[in-house]
């Protein structure tokens, strides 16, 4: 029981700090976005005292410096998915993980004597592995996909 007790701890301990590692990601996210936001209302200001008024405003914005970035109001912004390559990155990296834990279930297995464990480890090892390949296989396909429409 040893074993099991173990592998239970393990488990909780691994589910806490993945949870503990996302909460502080989503908390650094949310205090980027804040700066961020925060840096666009000082800049509309400035450009607010700048223009002065409505009309100084709109001459401000209809100059030859500022119009040539602008371009047509009425088109239609194509979307693009933001950063093709850290989405099939992120896939890469999780197929790796959960690959090699895969592998370490097996091997941890093999090297273990005890014969209740056995069946376990190896429904653990075989999830993991197969859930790893899975997304590298699915990190290839975006690659390729992603080349072939001009994505990357």
């Amino acid at each position: 029981m040893a074993l099991f007790e173990m592998i239970a701890i393990l488990s909780v301990v691994g589910f806490l700090t993945l949870g503990t590692v996302t909460i502080f990601r989503e908390l650094f996210a949310y205090l980027r976005r804040g700066k961020a936001m925060r840096a666009q209302a000082e800049l509309v200001s400035k450009v607010l005292e700048k223009a002065g008024d409505r009309d100084g405003l709109f001459e401000y914005l209809s100059s030859v410096h500022l119009s040539s970035g602008l371009g047509d109001p009425d088109e239609k912004p194509r979307s693009r998915p933001a950063f093709p390559q850290a989405r099939i990155l992120n896939a890469v990296q999780l197929g790796v993980v959960a690959a090699v834990m895969g592998i370490g279930f097996l091997v941890l297995r093999q090297t273990l004597g005890v014969a209740e464990a056995q069946v376990p480890l190896q429904v653990l090892g075989s999830v993991a592995l197969f859930a790893g390949i899975a997304l590298l296989g699915s990190a290839v396909a975006a690659w390729f996909l992603s080349r072939r429409l001009g994505l990357v």
